[in-house]
């Protein structure tokens, strides 16, 4: 467990290194600072409550900004990281950033709740802190895009 964390902890001070080297968003920066510091560790305690094995999955972040939670996902067995977000401001840099920096990271955006990917592509989707900023219009087409992206031996995952 402990090497684990290590790895965690190591790599976002790898990232805010690379950041700070970098044209980026102030944000995007202050953002990297803070995972380097150790946002990261509360989304593991909430992602071992999970008690989900990530080994060889394919991992969607729904409204992740510019893409933090990505490489901690990678970390955990992930076989790669997508990140979708409605906002080109996020987007954009994000997918500058992280894409160059892993070759299974990708950040894409939604419109209008969309999912920008094939069906039945992913094994697990975190939703965190987002669902709140979505527009009322577009709340059942995030649910039905998120039920159809999944594989269907997730859909029913307790």
């Amino acid at each position: 467990m402990e090497n684990r964390q290590d790895k965690i902890q190591a790599e976002y001070e790898r990232l805010f290194e690379q950041a700070s080297g970098g044209d980026y968003p102030g944000y995007l920066l202050d953002m990297t600072k803070s995972w380097r510091d150790g946002t990261w560790r509360m989304y593991t305690l909430v992602l071992d409550r999970a008690d989900y094995s990530f080994n060889g999955k394919v991992v969607l972040d729904f409204g992740c900004k510019y893409g933090h939670i990505l490489p901690m996902f990678l970390a955990l067995g992930a076989s790669a990281a997508i990140g979708v977000d409605a906002e080109e401001v996020y987007v954009e840099p994000g997918s500058r950033f992280f894409a160059s920096l892993y070759p299974n990271i990708t950040i894409k955006q939604t419109q209008r709740g969309l999912i920008p990917l094939q069906s039945e592509s992913v094994d697990f989707v975190l939703v965190n802190e987002v669902i709140s900023h979505v527009n009322f219009e577009y709340l059942d087409t995030v649910y039905r895009e998120i039920s159809r992206v999944l594989r269907p031996s997730y859909r029913d995952w307790e």
